[in-house]
């Protein structure tokens, strides 16, 4: 089974994928990891500007769900039967993971805006320390970008399969992802 994780940024969607790794098995790979990979080889930042240039690029050459081929070659190395792909930003990525699996499922994740805010302003990634009205700016943008290769995050929240609100602790998440395992009869 492969589980597709979407959502707004900072709203815990390696959270997710890194519980699914540890208490259910789960392989566990992201988009975003793909996309750092290309900017590292070509000696880039991973900034998120420069990361956005490169997967649009991507995407207009090689096709919009280019990126989610890209996990799914490293999970498929990995040898695990179920795998968590993170990051999914583009219908084009679901499209491309439903092709793979019968039983593919889409789950987003999501959480309040200033919650997600205070999450960014502590985990240090490059380009996270922005002020709060940067940082809306920038997630009005990535909801739904003008350019078709650009990312569509609020179109991949609405074809999701299931969704999980993640105002809480770790622990209620957890949780949370213990109840769609259960409905999902995966224990």
């Amino acid at each position: 089974m492969i589980i597709g994780i979407c959502g707004t940024q900072g709203a815990g969607k390696d959270a997710v994928a890194l519980y699914l790794e540890e208490r259910y098995g789960f392989a566990n790979f992201s988009t975003s990891d793909e996309i750092r990979y290309v900017a590292r080889e070509r000696g880039l930042s991973t900034e998120r500007p420069v990361l956005f240039e490169i997967a649009n690029e991507i995407r207009m050459s090689h096709g919009l769900g280019e990126w989610a081929r890209r996990a799914l070659v490293r999970a498929k190395k990995s040898g695990k039967e179920n795998t968590a792909i993170t990051a999914i930003r583009h219908p084009c990525e679901i499209e491309a993971l439903r092709e793979e699996d019968r039983d593919f499922i889409m789950l987003a994740v999501d959480a309040e805006r200033e919650r997600r805010y205070e999450r960014l302003s502590g985990r240090g990634r490059p380009g996270d320390n922005i002020n709060y009205d940067e940082f809306v700016r920038q997630e009005e943008a990535e909801l739904t970008h003008p350019d078709p290769a650009g990312q569509q995050i609020r179109a991949c929240i609405e074809a999701s399969d299931h969704r999980i609100m993640n105002d809480g602790t770790l622990e209620e998440l957890d949780v949370l992802v213990d109840r769609l395992m259960s409905i999902l009869h995966l224990r």
